[in-house]
């Protein structure tokens, strides 16, 4: 009697199974994908930044690849403190 129950249930458990991966591949797709667009516009940033520094004449113009300290360099390229933004 309980593996009649069993039985009749195991579509629907193996549909909802497989629904949830999908959606879960998807998601992770998504994931995948927003991070390649993300790399890309950084990267694309950087390199124009270190373009902008090195026409300059700005010495350490390899600081554009490093996420902090590339507004350091931008401030500096400027003239600015920086102290206007607060």
């Amino acid at each position: 009697m309980a593996t009649e129950i069993f039985c009749k249930e195991c579509p629907e458990v193996l549909s909802n199974i497989l629904v949830g991966g999908a959606i879960s591949g998807l998601v992770a797709l998504g994931i995948l994908i927003a991070t390649i667009i993300i790399l890309g516009i950084y990267i694309y940033f950087a390199f124009a930044w270190k373009t902008i520094a090195d026409k300059l004449r700005y010495k350490k113009s390899w600081l554009a690849w490093i996420p902090f300290a590339n507004l350091a360099m931008i401030l500096q390229i400027g003239n600015s403190t920086g102290l206007g933004f607060f």
